[in-house]
Parts: C-alpha cells; sequence; structure tokens
C-alpha cells in the first residue's frame, strides 16, 4: 500500500486534552471521557508499538515554529 496508509503507519498520534472538550464554535459536543482516561492505553500501545518522538526535520521545524 501506499499514500496515506504509508504515511499513518509512520506516526501515531495522541489526542491533546483539549480535543475532547466541547466546541461551541463548530456545535461539538464534549466527549464523555478525558485523555487522562485514555492514557494509560495510550502509553500501552505506544510501549508495545515502539512509539518514540524524534526531532523535526529543519524544514519542517522552521514551519512549526512559524505557527
Amino acid at each position: 500500500m501506499g499514500g496515506t496508509t504509508k504515511w499513518y503507519g509512520a506516526a501515531l498520534f495522541r489526542f491533546g486534552a483539549h480535543e475532547f472538550l466541547p466546541d461551541d464554535s463548530h456545535a461539538c459536543l464534549g466527549w464523555l471521557i478525558t485523555s487522562t482516561d485514555l492514557a494509560p492505553y495510550y502509553e500501552q500501545a505506544e510501549r508495545l508499538l515502539g512509539v518514540r518522538t524524534f526531532d523535526y526535520e529543519p524544514d519542517l521545524a522552521r514551519i512549526v515554529n512559524r505557527l
């Protein structure tokens, strides 16, 4: 496979705490659970999958710093 399937296999993201909250500007309700509720599961999955952090590549770092 390729495309986004290939990209997804290289990146696993955690939702941020703010993403579980209601968003009135988009008429979205909050989740029934919090990021704290999911933390143990995220940690277990990251451990099992060998997830690790890495430094941004220089070009990406410039973009992120501008955001």
